[in-house]
């Protein structure tokens, strides 16, 4: 709930709302922020932390040293590269939140290649699922099948990864007129947008070329990835957090949606997430959002390999964090001894 009249830019440059915390001091290009308990908060007793400080730390290896020394208290999000050393620390809890994540690989669909529909099922087809599960998050994730919602929601259409398939693969590729070779560029951050985007990408690199896709990587400044690349190039990867169909299918795929990656624009699609999002019975309305899955999974421009969990690490002597599958970042029972 935010000030009547507020506007997008109010909103991102002033504290306005009914939260649990007021901003103390911020600056955007300050590595710390304070926040000050809201007295006048709505819901009697909290929050339960008379202030908090919030540091962003782009390094794994020192996010991780932060919380083992005592420097931090809540590590919101780990890194998978950190997470065997941190679940030895006696001191320490993982606490996960499973499927949390969407990562994936977008393919603007009227952009050469990707606008032959078998150059994008190639590309989906050369992937070995639980291996890149492995290889990305070591195995905190489960593989994706190339849509928004997660094998293990009850909405999800098939719980099995879609299976690596290389000789199916290079033959759509002869069909669509590649049988010498494809090569695409991919572009990403040159740190990680977050954290295993990296290893999944290079990943994604080496399987490719099972097939005699080569997968040139190109990288641009993680700070500037979101204005200069993203939904400017063709083949770029990208990442969600996990929302219902309703909400997750409408952001990413409709005709006029601000966040259309792969540049899906049909009326035919549009028409039946208007049918699924009126559908009043929850049997039939999961049988129209498994009919749009199985579009995107089979003609869409997205490839997901990997669901990965969001995996929190808190400090003996805090109590009150849970991490949240939509990623939903609540501080107001917080409480460190």
């Amino acid at each position: 709930m935010v000030r009547d009249g507020s506007t997008t830019d109010d909103l991102k440059k002033n504290s306005n709302g009914t939260g649990p915390y007021v901003i103390k001091s911020f600056q955007a290009d300050a590595p710390r922020s304070v926040l000050q308990k809201n007295e006048k908060y709505w819901q009697s007793g909290k929050p339960q932390a008379p202030c908090l400080e919030l540091s962003g730390v782009q390094d794994p290896v020192t996010r991780a040293a932060a919380i083992q020394s005592g420097d931090a208290d809540i590590l919101i999000a780990a890194d998978a590269t950190t997470l065997p050393t941190l679940k030895a620390d006696s001191n320490i809890e993982l606490l996960e939140a499973k499927g949390a994540l969407l990562m994936s690989m977008v393919m603007m669909v009227d952009k050469p290649p990707f606008d032959n529909l078998k150059v994008r099922q190639a590309m989906k087809l050369i992937i070995d699922r639980p291996s890149m599960v492995q290889l990305v998050t070591l195995g905190f994730g489960v593989p994706g099948n190339d849509n928004t919602v997660p094998p293990t929601s009850p909405l999800a259409i098939r719980s099995e990864p879609i299976p690596q398939d290389i000789e199916r693969a290079k033959k759509l590729l002869a069909e669509a007129g590649y049988g010498d070779g494809l090569t695409v560029d991919l572009w990403t951050g040159a740190t990680d947008l977050v954290p295993g985007m990296l290893a999944m990408v290079q990943a994604y690199k080496e399987m490719a070329s099972q097939a005699g896709i080569t997968v040139n990587v190109q990288t641009a400044p993680s700070n500037s990835f979101w204005d200069d690349v993203y939904l400017k190039q063709p083949f770029v990867t990208s990442y969600w957090y996990t929302r219902h169909p309703v909400s997750s299918m409408s952001l990413a795929f409709r005709k006029d949606a601000q966040y259309n990656e792969t540049h899906w624009y049909r009326d035919d699609f549009d028409a039946l997430l208007d049918q699924a999002a009126t559908t009043v019975g929850p049997a039939a309305a999961a049988e129209l959002y498994g009919k749009a899955q199985e579009i995107i999974m089979t003609e869409g421009g997205q490839i997901v390999p990997v669901f990965a969990s969001l995996v929190a690490a808190v400090r003996k002597g805090c109590t009150g964090y849970v991490p949240h599958i939509e990623s939903r970042v609540m501080f107001q029972d917080i409480r460190c001894e």
